[in-house]
C-alpha cells in the first residue's frame, strides 16, 4: 500500500515539475499535507485493543460504542455497557496483597 502512495507521489511530482519548476511551492504543499495528516491522526480515538491492554475498560467501552454507531451496527449501547472483560474481573477480584502473590512450586533438579 505504501508503494502505491509513493508511486502516485512520484507521478504528481513529475507533473508538477513539468508545469512549474519552482520547488518551494511543492515543498509547501507537502508541509500542508503533512499538517493535515497530523491533525486527522490526532482526532482518531485510541484503539479498543490498546485501551484493553492498558486496563482502561470504561474508555474501551466508549470507543466501542463510537465504532458501533459509525458502522451502524446492530449492537446497542446498553449491550456494550454490559461487556465485562476477563482481565477486568481478575482486577476487581483482588482484595488484598495476598491475592497478588504467585505461588511457585520449587523446581527439583535430579541427576
Amino acid at each position: 500500500m505504501i508503494n502505491v502512495g509513493d508511486s502516485i507521489t512520484m507521478i504528481f511530482q513529475a507533473v508538477w515539475y513539468y508545469v512549474s519548476p519552482d520547488w518551494r511551492s511543492l515543498h509547501m504543499l507537502g508541509i500542508i499535507g503533512a499538517l493535515v495528516i497530523v491533525f486527522l491522526v490526532s482526532a482518531l480515538p485510541e484503539s479498543p485493543k490498546f485501551l484493553y491492554a492498558n486496563r482502561r475498560f470504561d474508555e474501551c467501552r466508549d470507543v466501542l460504542k463510537k465504532i458501533a454507531k459509525f458502522n451502524n451496527a446492530s449492537i446497542t449501547n446498553e449491550q456494550i455497557s454490559n461487556i465485562v472483560f476477563d482481565t477486568e474481573q481478575r482486577v476487581n477480584s483482588i482484595t488484598s496483597l495476598e491475592d497478588l502473590t504467585i505461588q511457585a512450586n520449587p523446581i527439583k533438579f535430579e541427576r
